[in-house]
């Protein structure tokens, strides 16, 4: 691990008049020693991975009573509580859309925990037809996805409870209102290809235990073909023998039901694609064993391919692909790759060819000519309202460019483009208590230890001067080629409202400057990602924003391995974290779930080579029992996890809860360790609005506690 060339000692914290208690439930150590080509590691609590046990299941009570006492020891949290219903309860723009001549719109009323579909009926309004509000009485029942048939009878939508997201699929007939036969299980973030006749579609879905070697249920994510009104047990497969079993296969069928599409991703840097001719079952195999991200699309009736890919491009180009003569040599480059933009989509719209860009980590749209037989001209770009993100991008029936645009001061709003304009209308906006315009977002650069130049959004109330002791909350996420772009939170809203600043850095393991990007903060150069990040940090104090009193870090998923990886490599610089649905035990961490899913990002402890880097950067196994390099405490730390979450097992959570607590000692009397383990939760997806506020609120309420924002402590 490289040695940040600043150090800050933390001051000690001033605490609240009202004490929780000051030392956690203890521990018992078990330790368990593993040996890792010829490495020692222990593991102290080993016995609380299995959460199913009494023992584990009676620990997270009690850590969870002790979390309650802090976080509800401030009567200010009932105030958070009102801030962020009031959020959340703004009008969301509705979208209405159009399938095979009905009309839907898709959105969540005031006072409802899961948003619904609607569809407007014969006397012009919109009723609902898909409610998972009515599912269970806690809102724990979610709509996971939803498949319109392409006459519009029929969707396909996928159901799961408790946010463990893995589907059920179901049909939903609407001319009679009622649904089908059809309840087909293993459907987790199916990909669906109806065919043109509404009789039946092509699905992915994942084995039954007990028909594959146990510990592969989560893999083998093969493609079938469904007749309505059959049993779905005895579909056939289509496509996915003699495939890599963590491969992720999505499935797509071309306008006229006779070509299928299959995309096959091999970690996040490889995507295979196969086109299929449904009669004779014949495959031509476009793109196989090359080290090329690429995203296909038919077009023209599914006489082509539109193709966005890496090959030969790391910030992506755009091919054609005419499948009548589909070998490489006849390929046509229609859009080149830009060096300095990272191209996302191409949407065409009349004689215009719009191309949605990140430049910088946030969005551009340049217009292009599309007159026939002359190349792509450049005419300019779209005016935007300012540094945000650009997506959804589509034509209407009328020839209009629409898309979505929002930042971190501008709420979700959907823009209209006219033939011929630069400068877009807003034709509906999300309803948010928030005056957005007195709030500004501005970029700034840093380099990180290697000297790479790394940008950072800074949001914040207009005219604040920085004077180094504002309240800053640092987010970062560095992985899976994940761009992370200006977007606007309800929840972050409330932070802003309190005066903090919001800052987000643009770490190497994303995808915003491509695939060279992306590589530079994963696998062996993963440590890349928490430099950035801890440097990031080292930006904010030493441009005057802030001090490491006053300085947190928040992140979810990877994002909670950076967050964990930050508390232990350089916690002198930081006063409080959250660490939200992490992987922390990342030498054991593809043991469980669907981890294995990510050994493309991170490696393996299997590998000799690859468990030497993770072995020198997971957080759970670099837990010092004396501290941080200058003798500080660990910063105070919320740990949150969902008891249900099928991506990032809550184990994670619950060991390195543990170890922090066990080498904070008594400074947990001032730098508290806390775990929130919820129930009936899962990664996030699906999770009803009021479990979303009551989390929220945990965790502002955390940070305020400890950053010395509540009126009590100033």
């Amino acid at each position: 691990m490289k040695v940040s060339p600043f150090l800050f000692q933390r001051p000690s914290q001033t605490k609240s008049p009202q004490q929780p208690p000051s030392q956690a439930p203890a521990t018992e150590q078990r330790p368990v020693v593993d040996n890792y080509h010829g490495t020692d590691v222990i593991d102290r609590y080993r016995w609380l991975e299995d959460g199913e046990s009494a023992e584990v299941k009676e620990w997270t009570r009690a850590q969870n009573q002790y979390s309650e006492a802090h976080l509800k020891a401030s009567p200010e949290r009932a105030e958070v509580v009102e801030s962020l219903k009031t959020l959340f309860s703004g009008k969301n723009a509705d979208s209405p859309y159009t399938v095979g001549g009905r009309e839907f719109v898709y959105k969540r009323v005031a006072g409802q925990n899961q948003a619904a579909l609607y569809m407007k009926n014969d006397e012009g309004q919109f009723e609902v037809v898909l409610d998972p509000n009515s599912w269970s009485e806690d809102g724990t029942e979610a709509l996971d996805w939803r498949y319109h048939s392409p006459g519009g009878r029929y969707i396909a939508y996928g159901r799961s409870t408790g946010g463990d997201e893995w589907s059920r699929l179901h049909v939903l007939d609407l001319e009679s209102g009622k649904e089908t036969s059809e309840v087909i299980p293993r459907t987790r973030a199916s990909s669906i290809a109806w065919e043109p006749d509404e009789t039946g579609f092509y699905y992915t879905k994942y084995p039954e235990p007990g028909s594959v070697p146990e510990g592969e249920e989560n893999y083998h994510r093969h493609v079938f073909h469904h007749t309505l009104g059959e049993d779905g047990a005895n579909d056939p497969k289509i496509f996915g023998e003699g495939i890599p079993k963590e491969a992720w296969t999505s499935v797509s069928l071309s306008e006229d039901g006779k070509k299928l599409l299959f995309s096959v991703s091999q970690g996040w840097t490889r995507d295979d694609l196969i086109v299929q001719d449904v009669e004779t079952g014949e495959r031509t195999v476009l793109m196989e064993g090359v080290e090329a991200q690429s995203q296909a699309e038919f077009v023209d009736g599914g006489k082509k391919l539109q193709v966005l890919t890496t090959l030969g491009a790391p910030r992506k180009r755009l091919l054609e692909i005419d499948l009548a003569q589909p070998e490489q040599e006849n390929w046509k480059e229609l859009l080149p790759q830009d060096p300095d933009a990272t191209l996302q989509s191409v949407t065409r719209s009349g004689d215009k060819l719009y191309a949605n860009y990140l430049r910088d980590a946030h969005s551009e749209i340049a217009v292009y000519g599309t007159a026939e037989g002359e190349s792509l001209q450049n005419e300019g770009k779209v005016e935007l309202p300012g540094i945000g993100t650009v997506s959804g991008m589509r034509r209407t029936e009328d020839g209009k460019l629409r898309f979505d645009y929002t930042s971190y001061n501008f709420p979700d709003a959907q823009m209209e483009l006219e033939p011929g304009q630069t400068k877009p209308s807003i034709i509906a906006q999300n309803e948010v208590d928030f005056n957005f315009q007195d709030y500004e977002v501005k970029q700034e650069f840093f380099r990180s230890i290697d000297g790479t130049k790394v940008p950072m959004f800074i949001v914040h109330k207009k005219g604040l001067e920085p004077d180094g002791e504002t309240p800053t909350l640092l987010y970062g996420y560095g992985g899976f080629d994940v761009s992370l772009t200006p977007r606007f939170s309800k929840s972050t809203a409330h932070w802003l409202k309190e005066g903090g600043i919001y800052a987000v850095a643009t770490l190497r393991g994303g995808g915003e400057y491509g695939a060279e990007w992306h590589e530079g903060g994963m696998l062996v150069n993963k440590q890349n990602v928490f430099d950035d990040f801890i440097t990031a940090q080292q930006h904010l104090i030493t441009s005057g924003y802030t001090n490491p009193e006053k300085l947190a870090i928040a992140g979810g998923s990877n994002g909670g391995l950076l967050t964990g990886a930050s508390v232990t490599q350089a916690p002198e610089q930081i006063n409080a974290a959250i660490v939200q649905v992490p992987l922390l035990d990342m030498v054991r961490y593809d043991e469980f779930g669907i981890a294995k899913l990510w050994r493309a990002e991170y490696g393996s402890s299997t590998n000799e080579t690859q468990f030497d880097f993770i072995h020198q950067y997971s957080p759970y196994q670099n837990v010092k029992s004396k501290l941080g390099r200058m003798g500080t405490p660990y910063p105070a730390t919320l740990l949150m996890a969902g008891e249900k979450d099928s991506r990032t097992d809550p184990l994670h959570a619950r060991k390195m809860t543990a170890e922090l607590q066990r080498a904070q000692g008594a400074d947990q009397a001032t730098h508290p360790i806390l775990l929130r383990v919820e129930a009936d939760a899962g990664h996030g997806a699906g999770k009803p609005i009021g479990k979303v506020v009551e989390a929220e609120a945990d965790k502002w309420i955390f940070l305020q506690q400890q950053l010395g924002m509540l009126s009590d402590q100033k």
